[in-house]
């Protein structure tokens, strides 16, 4: 898998992640980024040049899941995760050592409790 060049996004930049990120879900989804590309790795979404409502409305993986997680590229890299720009913009891949409990819950620990997903509240009065 190429990276795309580009500098490394600022610290503040909002990621997004569809759905809860439960434990479970990290560790096959990481499996699966493994047995495709060699690392173990979670799929996330960054709003640059947009707002995160956009973001969340105008991305497939986004619009579907009824609620997402949020966390910034600064907390990501305090925590020791690296961020890698893969496929196309927005797409990034959040690097994992390994998949030990306590690697998994470390990093969904980077992340806010679930939201309400905004790509779910067009048509909304709010």
């Amino acid at each position: 898998m190429a990276l795309r060049d580009e500098d490394p996004p600022n610290d503040t930049i909002i990621i997004v992640r569809g759905g809860l990120l439960e434990a479970h879900a990290v560790r096959k989804t990481t499996n699966d980024c493994l047995r495709d590309f060699g690392f173990i790795g979670l799929s996330v979404f960054a709003a640059i040049d947009m707002t995160m409502d956009d973001l969340c409305r105008t991305n497939d993986a986004l619009s579907r899941p009824g609620k997402i997680r949020t966390t910034t590229f600064g907390d990501l890299r305090r925590t020791s995760f690296p961020v890698l720009p893969t496929f196309q913009r927005p797409h990034y891949s959040v690097i994992l050592a390994d998949q030990e409990n306590g690697t998994i819950e470390r990093l969904i620990g980077c992340f806010s409790a679930p939201l309400d997903n905004p790509a779910k509240m067009i048509g909304d009065s709010h």
